[in-house]
């Protein structure tokens, strides 16, 4: 099944997500695009120096017909991940194989992205304990 969003939807979800993994001090831009586009279901361009981001999501009505169960608050939450991990990518990315980079950085960001949306769709608390 996909869950779709509408374009406040999307800001909304982008909104939220940026607070959960504290990047309230990026502004994170997005644009909704052809899957054909981009050949994925989401991607992201940023700019570290003066954090800055935007993310193309595909929109659902463009997406294959043999789409993995994937939608638009996992890819959202997922490109937002790798904003958190920006400065390591940046660093070792130029260094990684695609195998490398795959196993180090996309593969562990996959899974993380679906435990923090399935943890907020059963609406367990992700507010960490005060520090």
């Amino acid at each position: 099944m996909i869950i779709k969003m509408t374009e406040q939807g999307i800001a909304d979800c982008i909104k939220y997500w940026q607070a959960q993994l504290r990047l309230g001090d990026w502004e994170i831009e997005h644009s909704l695009v052809r899957y054909g586009d981009i050949n994925c279901y989401a991607q992201m361009r940023w700019t570290l120096p003066t954090k800055g981001a935007a993310i193309d999501i595909a929109d659902p009505d463009t997406w294959p017909t043999d789409y993995n169960e994937t939608d638009m608050e996992d890819s959202i939450v997922h490109e937002l991940v790798h904003v958190l991990n920006a400065p390591l990518i940046q660093k070792f990315k130029s260094s990684m194989t695609t195998e490398e980079f795959d196993l180090f950085v996309e593969f562990p960001t996959v899974a993380l992205a679906k435990v923090l949306t399935e943890l907020h769709r059963n609406k367990k608390d992700l507010t960490p304990e005060s520090e």
